[in-house]
């Protein structure tokens, strides 16, 4: 009676997962090994279920005269009753439901939207950056004072700075004497009353020291999907890349929630560019090339030697002294050998001028562009994006060959909620021919693919009222729903159909079944949702990426047993042609 209904109820989990482990992205390298852990678990735990355990009953198990069960008896008794009424007005029945699944898709606005759930590791970087050309000593002094600033908050652990170098999550490792970062390790959970992010942003309201531009940024998982916020604008000009991106910083400037604004345009290293006179040059016997090289020697050395130390070589490098290049006159008086013997001063062949270079210029597929990046503190992606769409639609005017687009965290959500949709979409497909072949027939799985949409009821109002955003473990968590919620439901009309086949009516068998499964059933249900406790309450560090899907699973699940017990017998009777009181 049950060796096909719970071969077919683990296969249908099992596929689910197959998409995933063919998926490609971001998503792919999180959720691969889960989805293959479950499926040779699932795989496993089939085997042992239709091998090793009937042996292990035959041998152990001893048959004993029932037992009375009152409660369960009260329960099994309440639900025949509940289910004759459902089969009597199964039109309203069904109306009901449906209603009750438009009423949660329109709960979709208010439920925000996130690429992954934030989580509170416990640390965060400073980066300081000071005007350009600021000494060391200064740079230290500044990193000191900010050290001072957040030694003061209660919830820090320990503090970590590296003064001439940013943090490497940051900036990438950048180093000079006008920048430093400070890395901020917090106590533990369990230990403060605060989160990361008031952390933070207290720190932002008290880390306003004069000539210092002071960014802060949560050691994240999200991190590896970009800036939260990424615009960028491509195209050639320059100087008119760099308008646009001042315009982007104040429209973003104005908007609730955008914090930690930057570009990689608008302020620029001083610079002094040398044009070579090549007719001159020419005149000397000097080419660009010997001009550049001599200049970069004189400037930044050659190395001449090595010098080994205890087995350890170490540069010799030969460079005229700072003293003689310390101003731009000092440089214009650089004497140029020449291939004749003479001795060229390098302003009797170059022109000098004093501009600002960009920090660094950036390309996609050959075309420049700028990129203007933000955080967001207390608001969501899917609340803040529409807005920004809509300034700078009116703001920006963009002749042609200019273009806008939209990067970070916002572009990773589209692509990975549009690869999870598929994904879904598929899965069903996959349960579907699962469950043809289980039944033999291909409108019966209809049945039980009906319970799929309707436990999107229990999985928005869920998010709804816990205040969990959409993110890529709730679409994951939707998915594994896909295949655990047919399950309890494949047992039900497999059940059913065996009582039909011994000669039982419609209506006889539905109301047979529903109370025979109605213990298994429960237990199944039990044991998945009372598992799945210790993941959506999110205890523990990391516990706010697990949290979500335990939810989801938890909520889709109570209302997919629900449908199981109450809704399929109601649309197995419309599917069988079975009338109000019909016998077939």
């Amino acid at each position: 009676e049950v060796g096909m209904a719970i071969t077919a109820s683990t296969l249908t989990t099992i596929v689910v997962f197959l998409p995933v482990v063919f998926m490609g992205g971001i998503t792919a390298e999180i959720f691969k090994e889960l989805a293959l852990t479950v499926t040779f678990s699932l795989l496993a735990s089939l085997l042992v279920a239709i091998t090793l355990i009937p042996v292990m009953s035959s041998r152990m198990l001893e048959l004993e005269k029932e037992k009375k069960d009152v409660f369960f008896d009260r329960i099994k008794n309440l639900y025949k009753r509940s289910l004759r009424w459902v089969l009597d007005h199964r039109g309203p029945v069904l109306a009901i439901s449906i209603i009750l699944l438009a009423a949660s898709l329109a709960l979709i606005p208010f439920i925000g939207a996130e690429f992954i759930p934030d989580m509170d590791q416990g640390m965060f970087y400073i980066n300081i950056q000071l005007p350009l050309g600021t000494s060391l000593e200064e740079t230290s002094r500044i990193t000191a004072r900010v050290e001072d600033i957040v030694l003061t908050i209660p919830e820090v652990e320990a503090i970590m700075a590296s003064v001439g170098s940013s943090s490497e999550l940051l900036s990438l490792g950048t180093s000079s004497s006008d920048i430093s970062s400070v890395i901020v390790l917090l106590k533990d959970l369990n230990e403060r009353d605060r989160s990361t992010w008031e952390v933070m942003e207290e720190l932002r309201q008290k880390l306003r020291i004069p000539g210092a531009e002071i960014s802060l940024q949560a050691s994240d998982l999200v991190a590896i999907a970009g800036s939260p916020i990424s615009i960028k604008v491509l195209g050639d000009n320059l100087e008119f890349l760099e308008e646009q991106a001042l315009i982007i910083r104040e429209e973003l400037a104005q908007i609730e929630g955008i914090r930690e604004i930057d570009d990689n345009i608008s302020e620029g290293r001083p610079e002094l560019q040398l044009k070579i006179n090549r007719e001159l040059a020419a005149g000397f016997g000097l080419r660009p090339a010997m001009i550049a090289s001599t200049v970069r020697s004189a400037i930044s050395g050659d190395v001449v030697t090595r010098y080994e130390v205890d087995g350890e070589e170490i540069d010799v490098r030969l460079r005229l002294d700072k003293e003689k290049l310390s101003s731009p006159e000092q440089l214009k008086n650089l004497y140029l050998p020449s291939p004749t013997g003479a001795m060229v001063p390098l302003e009797r062949v170059a022109e000098f001028h004093l501009s600002t270079g960009a920090r660094e210029i950036l390309r996609e597929n050959q075309v420049r562009y700028v990129n203007v990046t933000a955080d967001l503190y207390n608001r969501n992606l899917s609340e803040v994006m529409p807005e920004i769409q809509a300034r700078l639609q009116e703001r920006l005017d963009l002749p042609p060959g200019y273009q806008l687009e939209y990067g970070g965290e916002f572009q990773e959500i589209i692509d990975a909620f549009t690869d999870l949709y598929y994904v879904l979409l598929l899965a069903v497909v996959l349960v579907y021919m699962v469950m043809a072949a289980q039944f033999e027939s291909f409108l019966q799985p209809f049945i039980v693919i009906f319970s799929v949409p309707m436990a999107a009821i229990g999985v928005l109002f869920a998010l709804f009222i816990s205040g969990h955003n959409l993110s890529i473990v709730t679409l994951m968590g939707m998915i594994m729903l896909a295949g655990i919620v047919v399950n309890n439901a494949i047992v039900m009309v497999d059940y059913i159909n065996i009582l039909r086949s011994r000669g039982s009516t419609v209506r006889e068998a539905l109301e047979e079944a529903g109370p025979v499964r109605l213990r298994p059933i429960l237990m199944t249900s039990l044991t998945t949702i009372l598992g799945l406790v210790p993941l959506a309450l999110g205890r523990g560090e990391g516990g706010e990426l697990t949290a979500p899907m335990g939810i989801v699973v938890i909520a889709g699940l109570i209302v997919a047993t629900f449908l199981t017990l109450y809704l399929i017998p109601v649309i197995y009777s419309f599917f069988a042609g079975a009338g109000k009181k019909a016998e077939v």
